[in-house]
């Protein structure tokens, strides 16, 4: 605080003084560290922090109050700044930079026919993410590789993730594992001549498969033209998930 004074003198040397205070104030000093700085837009809003001295205020683009919205900014770069002293001719001003970053559009589309598997089957690597580089996670997922073995009889949902930057988003897909069917063969003929004619064979469940063989079409087996001996008939039943399994007689 300063003190003026202001000093007249007359022509007859009459003199007289007036005093003045002037309060000489530093300039405030603003400080921001924002904690995160890269947002997706898909974000939802979120109370500004890291601005100081306390008792300041938030301005930019996408701020309202000291809440930042980054849908409301939209994707890109956005200056936020932080003012102390606010109406004042020593305010202090700080500012600090928010990305906003479009969402990733992910998607998760195994190729016909690779979603279901027997337990039996070996391992696959998974496929059918987008965009390419982003990370497959789930119940008998290693490293990218799905292991119906260890995955277990049942459904099982995936998860694809992909990031850029803070941003992520993910999709997800179904994959199935089913038990290898039970197949049985029991012919209901075991012996006939070479000269008996066709016979239409059974016997093979559960029901639904194909008979496959030596003279063995659609089913029917003809012994036409075959030498005396045994000729083994093969029962394949594949399920609705594609696990195949097979017995002979």
């Amino acid at each position: 605080t300063h003190t003026i004074s202001y000093t007249f003198t007359s022509a007859s040397a009459c003199t007289s003084t007036a005093t003045s205070q002037i309060i000489v104030t530093g300039t405030a000093m603003a400080n921001i560290a924002l904690v995160n700085t890269d947002y997706c837009d898909t974000d939802g809003s979120f109370v500004l922090e890291g601005g100081s001295p306390m008792g300041g205020t938030y301005s930019g683009t996408g701020v309202t109050g000291d809440v930042f919205d980054p849908a409301l900014a939209g994707v890109g770069a956005h200056q936020i700044l932080y003012t102390v002293g606010t109406g004042t001719s020593c305010a202090g001003t700080a500012m600090a930079t928010i990305n906003v970053i479009a969402a990733p559009s992910v998607s998760f589309a195994p190729a016909s026919g690779t979603a279901s598997f027997c337990t039996g089957a070996g391992s696959v690597i998974l496929s059918g993410g987008s965009p390419a580089g982003g990370v497959y996670t789930g119940t008998g997922v290693t490293g990218g590789i799905f292991d119906p073995a260890i995955a277990g009889i049942g459904t099982h949902l995936l998860t694809y993730t992909y990031s850029v930057g803070n941003c992520t988003a993910t999709a997800t897909a179904n994959y199935t594992v089913e038990a290898a069917p039970n197949v049985n063969l029991l012919l209901g003929t075991t012996q006939v001549c070479n000269n008996a004619g066709s016979i239409t064979l059974s016997g093979g469940t559960p029901a639904g498969g194909t008979y496959s063989g030596n003279n063995v079409t659609n089913g029917i087996f003809d012994p036409t033209g075959l030498g005396e001996g045994n000729y083994p008939i093969t029962y394949t039943y594949s399920s609705a998930g594609g696990c195949t399994a097979s017995a002979t007689a």
